[in-house]
């Protein structure tokens, strides 16, 4: 249906700036989303603009993933290019495993009005039937549409219609009564948080630096940037400060809706400085400037996920974390492996990061026969604002359906504060 190219790559894991090697660009498009070679990597970045003729397409329990489609955000104003990308939402066809529930809905999008960074979007729902079934369905199609609204720079609220009033979604009946950012609909259960993390080390002499960044895949929502110090001894370390800030598309509209800025003071590198784009859910585009005294990196991402930042000590490096499963994740807590859903076997890896009173979180695995095993345990790093990470063999339990949560109790009263769990299948 021309061009459709989702913005996701399994597995993709791309150099940011590393002197001969650069991001890897979008593919270029093809009438069916399919794995095409990238260009040649370039010694150095030449800046290049964000195309935004972009839709969203669902995933199950996760944030949804980008798409670029032909009809899309066209359009003289910014009320017919919002319009314009609703309208080519509902006719794109999902690559698998990702899925479009707007085009199987009953209702369509009729007028788009646009004020401030509000789009109040109306739609023509015919005897007040979205055509959505199920609550899981209900949730995915209003990300769908809230992302693909305000996917136009500079609209960071949509506020849905219903035949000129009102919306009730779904047969469940969600209420639309006010507008909604994509952060109120990205799935995680808590805010993210806007608090800098400062890790203060005082070195008199310049030192190189080199970033990477690691894009999610197909079943995953977790971007990693790695940060590692070059030709640096045991002793050092990284001094840095990283934040997420709002980003404003009027000036910068490459680097999306957020940005993750991580300042690095006394520090250089060979990095190619610069705009590149990434254009891979949910990184838009990473910018490398000298500051004085120091080093800036700028990502810009598609929404305010919760991130998480720790200090590879042994690589010397700082690895920050953005996103991450959901239901695995909570404001403490991020349990990576295994992935939900996903067959094991006995000794697989248990794995994530935990930021916990003298780094003591507790683990519980049940397994199809209902045997439960239930520990504490120690991650690398406590009582801190940096997360400690955990790794643990599963031990030996019954073939099935198995789950594991990990949790953490008050230092207080011993009272659980925090809770996550995922389900897998255990291998013979």
């Amino acid at each position: 249906m021309g061009k459709l190219l989702v913005l996701i790559a399994a597995s993709a894991i791309i150099a940011s700036a590393c002197g001969s090697t650069s991001v890897e660009p979008t593919p270029t498009p093809s009438a069916t989303p399919s794995a095409t070679t990238s260009p040649a990597p370039s010694a150095t970045v030449a800046p290049k603009t964000l195309d935004h003729d972009v839709v969203y397409f669902a995933r199950d329990r996760l944030p949804p993933v980008a798409g670029h489609v032909d009809a899309a955000g066209q359009g003289t104003t910014t009320e017919s290019r919002i319009l314009s990308r609703l309208s080519a939402l509902y006719g794109a066809v999902a690559p698998s495993p990702l899925f479009n529930v707007a085009a199987n809905t009953k209702a369509r999008p009729k007028s788009v009005k646009v004020a401030g960074d509000l789009a109040t979007v109306d739609f023509t729902v015919p005897n007040g039937d979205w055509g959505t079934a199920g609550s899981a369905g209900t949730r995915s199609f209003i990300q769908q549409l809230v992302y693909t609204a305000t996917e136009e720079p500079g609209i960071r609220r949509v506020l849905i219609l219903q035949n000129g009033g009102g919306a009730i979604i779904g047969g469940e009946g969600v209420v639309i009564d006010h507008p909604a950012a994509r952060d109120d609909v990205l799935g995680y259960s808590f805010k993210a948080s806007l608090d800098p993390m400062t890790f203060r080390y005082d070195r008199t002499a310049a030192y190189g630096v080199s970033a990477k960044l690691s894009l999610e895949d197909a079943t995953s929502a977790l971007t990693r940037v790695r940060i590692a110090a070059a030709n640096a001894t045991p002793k050092d370390a990284i001094g840095f400060t990283a934040r997420m800030v709002q980003n404003d598309e009027t000036i910068a509209p490459e680097l999306g809706k957020w940005a993750l800025v991580v300042d690095l003071p006394n520090a250089t590198t060979a990095d190619a400085m610069g705009l590149e784009i990434v254009d891979r859910t949910p990184v838009r585009a990473m910018r490398t400037t000298a500051q004085a005294g120091g080093l800036r990196y700028e990502i810009g991402f598609d929404d305010l996920r919760p991130w998480r930042a720790f200090l590879d000590q042994q690589q010397l490096a700082l690895v920050i974390d953005v996103g991450g499963d959901p239901l695995a994740t909570s404001p403490n807590i991020a349990l990576y492996a295994p992935v939900f859903g996903t067959s094991v076997k006995s000794g697989a890896a248990i794995s994530g990061l935990v930021r916990a009173f003298e780094a003591q979180y507790e683990y519980k695995i049940a397994d199809a026969k209902g045997n439960v095993i239930h520990d504490f345990a120690q991650a690398s790093l406590g009582t801190s604002e940096f997360w400690g990470s955990f790794a643990m063999p599963l031990p030996n339990v019954a073939p099935g359906s198995a789950t594991i949560e990990i949790m953490l109790r008050s230092p207080k009263d011993g009272e659980i504060t925090e809770t996550v769990m995922t389900s897998i299948q255990v291998g013979p």
